[in-house]
This record gives C-alpha cells, sequence and structure tokens, in this order.
C-alpha cells in the first residue's frame, strides 16, 4: 500500500553530530556556517529534485562541500540553487554561471553533512543509490525524483529511430535499484546493459523500450527536461495506431470468414508472412481473432474492438503507404546521388526500421544499389542509372 503523506524529519531524529539551537543546524565542535530549517522538514517533491540532481553532481568523500552540475539545461542549476537557499536558508550556497560549459551549484560543510546523514544521498566515493526514504515516499515525490534523475543522466532516441529511454551510469547496484523502483512503483519494465568506452572502461545503462513501456514512462514518469519530453511525446504519438489495430480494422475488408494467412497478405502485400503471421498471433492472444482448423474468425471481442477503432481513427490513419515511402526515399537518393539509412531518415522523417526496409525493397528491384560500406558499418546507397 503506497504511503499517502509525506515523510519528516525532526529534530530530535537528527544524529548527533548536529547541534540544534533553534531552528539552526550547526556541526559539533565545528565553526562551519549553520544552516536553518524549520522543524519539522518535509520530505516533499522539491527535496526529491535535489536529491535526483545530484546523479550529475558530486558530494565530497570527506564531506567538506556539495556541487551540482548540468550543462544540458542551466534552469536546472538555477531551480536546485533556489530549493536549497528556500528550505535551508543556507549562506553559504553559491551559483556559478559559466558562459562556457555546465553551470553549477556549490555547498559547504553543513549542508553536505545534512545530504549524507540525513537525507541518504551517496557520497563521491560510494556507489550511487537510491535513498532510503524516496522508496517509502508517495508516488508523485518518487516521480519528482525519478523525473530529474533522468534529466541528469538520461537519454531518448531520436523520433526517426526506435524508441528506447536509456540511464547512463557507472554503478551496476544502482540501475538494479533503479529497474526495481520502475517496476514496484510504476509497472515499468526495462532491463541493463554493459557496454566498453575505449579509454574509459566499463559503463552501464537501464533501457525501456517495447511501446506499452515507452507510454507507461511517459504518462507516469516523465523526464523533467524539454528536449528529452519533446522526443518522448513524438513517440508515443507515433505508437498509435498499432500494427494490430491496423490489421484488425483491415480484415473487416476481406468481408468472408474464416480467413487465412494468405489471404490477408493480399491486403498488406508489402510485408512478408512472419510479420502477417506475428500480427495473427497478438490479434488471437488479445481474444480478438480465434483459430479453428478452418481458419480464422474474428471474436464478438474482436468486431467491437474493431468498431470502436474505426470510429474513433480517421480511415486513412490505419493504413500503411509503403508505395508512398518508396518514392519518398527514391526520389531524395536520386537528388543525393549517396547517402546512407540514418541521413535519409533524418530528412524524410520516416522511422529508421522502415528506412531499412524499404531500401532492402528497392535493392530487390534495382532501383538503388548497395555501393560500399565503411568503417562504423554505414551501407551507402546511389541511384542505378540506366
Amino acid at each position: 500500500m503506497e504511503t499517502k503523506e509525506y515523510l519528516i524529519i525532526e529534530k530530535k531524529s537528527l544524529p548527533y553530530i548536529f547541534e540544534i539551537r533553534g531552528n539552526k543546524v550547526y556541526l559539533r565542535n565545528s565553526p562551519a556556517k549553520p544552516i536553518n530549517i524549520n522543524f519539522p522538514l518535509v520530505l516533499d517533491e522539491e527535496i526529491a529534485k535535489v536529491a535526483g540532481m545530484l546523479m550529475d553532481g558530486s558530494l565530497d568523500k570527506n564531506l567538506k562541500n556539495c556541487m551540482f552540475s548540468q550543462k544540458k539545461d542551466v534552469n536546472k542549476m538555477k531551480e536546485c540553487y533556489e530549493i536549497i537557499k528556500n528550505k535551508f536558508n543556507v549562506k553559504s550556497v553559491y551559483y556559478i554561471a559559466k558562459k562556457i560549459g555546465s553551470h553549477s551549484v556549490r555547498v559547504q560543510k553543513v549542508m553536505a553533512c545534512f545530504f549524507y546523514h540525513c537525507l541518504n544521498m551517496h557520497k563521491c566515493d560510494e556507489s550511487a543509490r537510491i535513498p532510503s526514504w524516496i522508496w517509502k515516499s508517495p508516488i508523485n515525490v518518487i516521480r519528482e525524483y525519478l523525473r530529474y534523475a533522468y534529466a541528469m543522466e538520461g537519454s531518448v532516441t531520436q523520433s526517426h529511430k526506435s524508441p528506447e529511454i536509456r540511464f547512463h551510469s557507472v554503478d551496476l547496484p544502482y540501475l538494479k535499484e533503479l529497474k526495481v523502483l520502475l517496476k514496484e512503483k510504476f509497472g515499468i519494465d526495462s532491463d541493463i546493459l554493459k557496454y566498453y568506452i575505449k579509454n574509459y572502461g566499463w559503463k552501464y545503462y537501464l533501457y525501456v523500450i517495447t511501446y506499452k513501456n515507452i507510454k507507461l514512462f511517459y504518462e507516469k514518469v516523465g523526464i523533467a527536461l524539454v528536449p528529452h519530453t519533446e522526443r518522448l511525446k513524438k513517440h508515443v504519438d507515433n505508437i498509435n495506431p498499432k500494427a494490430w489495430e491496423i490489421t484488425l480494422v483491415r480484415i473487416m475488408d476481406l468481408g468472408f470468414w474464416p480467413f487465412r494467412i494468405k489471404d490477408l497478405h493480399l491486403l498488406f502485400p508489402q510485408l512478408c508472412l512472419r510479420s502477417i503471421h506475428q500480427r495473427i498471433q497478438d490479434l488471437c492472444a488479445l481474444g480478438y481473432l480465434k483459430k479453428t482448423s478452418e481458419g480464422y474468425y474474428v471474436t464478438h471481442l474482436g468486431l467491437n474492438k474493431a468498431s470502436d477503432i474505426y470510429s474513433s481513427t480517421k480511415r486513412t490513419s490505419l493504413r500503411t503507404n509503403p508505395q508512398e515511402n518508396e518514392k519518398q526515399i527514391l526520389i531524395f537518393i536520386n537528388n543525393k546521388g549517396k547517402t546512407f539509412k540514418s541521413k535519409i531518415s533524418r530528412a524524410t522523417s520516416i522511422n529508421d526500421v522502415t528506412v531499412r526496409d524499404v531500401l532492402r525493397r528497392l535493392v530487390k528491384k534495382e532501383k538503388i544499389q548497395l555501393i560500399e560500406k565503411d568503417r562504423f558499418g554505414r551501407k551507402f546507397y546511389a541511384p542505378v542509372y540506366p
């Protein structure tokens, strides 16, 4: 059962290293400047944001200071500065703006000690971790932590590529925690991949794929970074209509049941039999089709679903147009003379996988030719001149 109330930190719960005078918190036997906290301190969304932003920062191993940094969105550092200043009334918090490079926020000793001992943030010589209080907090606090952590170390593929959300880290234990958190709190499935960077070493990333999980992430979590959010939205917009939705509505055009795979192939001549079989299997798993010895039937549930899709979506948006894709890509190649898949995809705004399939078809039809493959593995195509 989810926690409905914010967690709090009270005066009596502070460890012995701190000395409290009124609302001022000092370090015992230290001349360091105090921080000012209005107790009880509520561990709300604002505190969760700061915890998430540490993923692109560093808490000194000797707890002398803490630094937050961000290059992709300088407004994040301004927000971090304001949260720390308002929540803890810290005089020794500094916002450092650079003309080139990342902006940063720095805090001194007492604040750094409070982050570590009271907010369970990790030091730079420790493996990263999700603060223990995040797990017990309300879902909106967990969401803000994830949104800001992903803003620091997350990435989203461009809209013309297959949808994928990544979180990069050198700390495998942290990614394992993150995987559990996404699954337990939001029902999002993810996995971890290990890769090697020359002159750097091993690194890991947690990735979210499949349309279902991408959509869940977009609707339930999100990323506190505008470019990433825009890419996510484009991926989600491209999800519908799904392949099985298109297929279910087109089955209505057959006008007879039972039908077989070869009958459906007449409606989708651009697809291979294996792809059509996979779509039929998906529809059977959803309960929209039923297989018998005579062939496939549309169930009563399938009829209702097809009717819903048909009435809520423009018919033209449910039709694939491979001929138009071929024409557009062929014109681009003829104009360029020599090009490769990713460049075509960016220029035409056609999905990377679709471009790959169209290129294969055009080669088979002898309208283009594969002329070379460079050291990066990119395949270059050129027109076939008469």
